[in-house]
């Protein structure tokens, strides 16, 4: 019986639009107005964030690389490239897993 790689990944469509949505949520800066809670840390003396934290209950179904991978994707789309790089850590959280790890929400 062949085995299927594919378990618990999240299907294409859906990464598509959470892709999306992400990206749109960054081009609106709704700060403070529900999901997804974008947490954007800069160094002290620096303008460029650093640390991307993405806190959204639709994650539930993604793994980590995942989530960081769409949250890499969407930022460089709205930032573009060069900023993207200065980019370290992007985490995607859920409410209970930001809690648990005691990010502010």
């Amino acid at each position: 019986m062949p085995v299927d790689r594919r378990v618990g990944t999240v299907s294409r469509t859906n990464t598509e639009r959470l892709l999306e949505l992400l990206y749109q949520e960054w081009r609106a800066q709704r700060a403070g107005e529900g999901e997804p809670l974008i947490i954007e840390e800069s160094p002290r003396d620096g303008d460029r964030p650093n640390h991307l934290y993405v806190v959204w209950s639709e994650w539930g179904d993604l793994t980590p690389i995942e989530r960081s991978r769409l949250i890499m994707q969407a930022y460089e789309k709205y930032r573009g490239r060069d900023l993207a790089t200065s980019v370290t850590l992007a985490m995607g959280l859920t409410p209970d897993e930001a809690r648990r790890i005691n990010i502010q929400l």
